[in-house]
C-alpha cells in the first residue's frame, strides 16, 4: 500500500511558489545583514536551507503547522508558520488549493517576535 501511496505522490503537480512584497524585502535585509555581519558563506547557508524549504513546501503544502492567531491560544485557519531549523528563521505563508499557489508573506528570526500580518 506504500508504495501505490508514493507513486501517487510523485504525479501530483507541485504548488507554485510567489512572495509578497514585504517578504521579499524580509529576504533582501536578511541576506545582507548576513553577508555583513557572518559573511558569504552564511549567507549560501540561509539560501540552501530556504531553497530545500520550498522544493519541500511545493511538493507537501500543508507540511507546516498552522501560524498563532491573533488572540491567545489560537491558530490561524489560513496562514502557516515554517521553521528554518539550521539558520533559525520562519516564514508565514498561505495556501491556495484552488491556484496550487503558495505565497510566502513574512521572513524573521525565530528568535524574534514574529511580524504583523
Amino acid at each position: 500500500m506504500g508504495h501505490r501511496l508514493a507513486a501517487r505522490d510523485h504525479r501530483m503537480k507541485a504548488y507554485s511558489i510567489v512572495s509578497e512584497a514585504r517578504a521579499s524585502q524580509d529576504l533582501d535585509a536578511i541576506m545582507r545583514w548576513r553577508i555583513e555581519a557572518l559573511g558569504r558563506a552564511s549567507a549560501a547557508e540561509f539560501g540552501d536551507e530556504l531553497a530545500e524549504a520550498m522544493s519541500l513546501l511545493s511538493r507537501f503544502p500543508e507540511i507546516a503547522p498552522a501560524a498563532p492567531g491573533r488572540k491567545r491560544g489560537t491558530f490561524s485557519k489560513t496562514i502557516r508558520r515554517f521553521a528554518l531549523n539550521r539558520t533559525h528563521y520562519c516564514f508565514s505563508y498561505r495556501v491556495n488549493h484552488a491556484t496550487q499557489v503558495i505565497t510566502i508573506r513574512r521572513i524573521w528570526p525565530q528568535r524574534g517576535r514574529a511580524p504583523r500580518m
